[in-house]
């Protein structure tokens, strides 16, 4: 069987599309990746520390979820071992700091966590048009109907700003729910690699100077 030969160019390089670039040559594809940064790996980004080198710092993606099993998959692949990384946490509010929590524990109130539960049921069932309609809210506005008080929409808005980038107050609706509703208790903040997430980008980047590809960087 004849197979036609492609090129697939990507401008920039993350995870998913090394893992493109790693896998389509099996499948006669002529890959070739373009770095443009002097730096692979984009958010990947873990980062070491000139007085402590025993210590990685993971300054952009941070977790590798139970349930995210290409990913573990992966890291099997390359013999990669990962380790647990769920972590407990307090709020610091007006100056003090409120509550101890354990790894998965939701600091809000039994009928705002009853209210939440609810919806994550609801969300099961919507329509197209539901999920138009919630996506024209924002995750404040639907918590917040839910019987979110304001110090739990505060505390939501710092829980969650950290996966969205910015405010609760600009996140639509619907796309909060696919992040939150579509993941396990502890929102798949559940492991990381030993020595740095980093790892696995440089696996797949090595893969590509063996013959798998071309991978060209702006730092060589």
């Amino acid at each position: 069987m004849v197979h036609e030969t492609k090129e697939l160019h990507c401008d920039r390089s993350r995870t998913l599309r090394l893992r493109a670039a790693y896998e389509l040559p099996g499948r006669q594809w002529n890959v070739t990746v373009l770095e443009a940064t002097e730096r692979t790996g984009e958010r990947a980004y873990s980062h070491r520390f000139k007085g402590a080198k025993h210590l990685v710092c993971e300054i952009g993606g941070e977790w590798i979820g139970a349930g995210h099993r290409e990913m573990r998959d992966l890291c099997g692949k390359f013999k990669l071992d990962l380790i647990p990384h769920r972590f407990d946490f307090q709020c610091f509010e007006s100056g003090k700091i409120r509550g101890q929590y354990k790894a998965g524990d939701r600091p809000f109130s039994a009928k705002a966590n009853a209210e939440f539960d609810k919806l994550r049921q609801e969300a099961k069932t919507w329509s197209p048009r539901n999920q138009e309609v919630l996506d024209r809210k924002d995750w404040w506005t639907i918590l917040r109907d839910r019987g979110f008080t304001r110090h739990e929409l505060l505390r939501r808005d710092l829980m969650d700003s950290t996966d969205f980038g910015e405010s609760i107050r600009q996140v639509g609706g619907f796309s909060a729910t696919a992040e939150y509703f579509g993941s396990n208790r502890y929102d798949e903040m559940d492991y990381r690699i030993v020595g740095g997430n980093i790892r696995l980008v440089d696996k797949l980047a090595g893969e590509m100077g063996k013959g798998a590809g071309r991978f060209y960087s702006k730092g060589g």
